[in-house]
């Protein structure tokens, strides 16, 4: 599985120092991924920075997962601050509010399907 990263956000050296800054921020996700067909479905999450190490940011998952985290990469510029006051996913029921950060990821099967 390969990952791109949207390259919108702030530009900033990542340190653990700055990023415990954004411990308790909310962040909705927004993931697109690529089959090996080059069918794009779309799916995503939202949650809290709960803790951040060297290697991340790990986000306390509040809703659109089973999962309870996800390890966001290190470095700033996947934040993209948010644009609305409220959110919905597509296909979830809640509405997701105070939202501080959003981050936009693309995964895919193949790299080429990246491009």
């Amino acid at each position: 599985m390969f990952c791109g990263l949207s390259k919108l956000g702030f530009n900033m050296e990542y340190t653990k120092e700055l990023a415990e800054t954004y411990i308790g921020k909310r962040v909705i996700v927004s993931i697109r991924n690529i089959d090996e067909n080059n069918v794009e479905t779309h799916s995503g999450l939202w949650g809290r920075i709960d803790s951040v190490y060297e290697d991340g940011m790990l986000l306390k998952i509040e809703g659109g997962s089973e999962e309870k985290f996800w390890m966001l990469p290190p470095e700033f510029s996947w934040l993209e601050p948010a644009q609305h006051k409220f959110y919905q996913m597509e296909g979830a029921e809640a509405v997701v509010e105070n939202v501080d950060f959003e981050a936009y990821f693309v995964t895919a099967n193949a790299v080429e399907s990246l491009n």
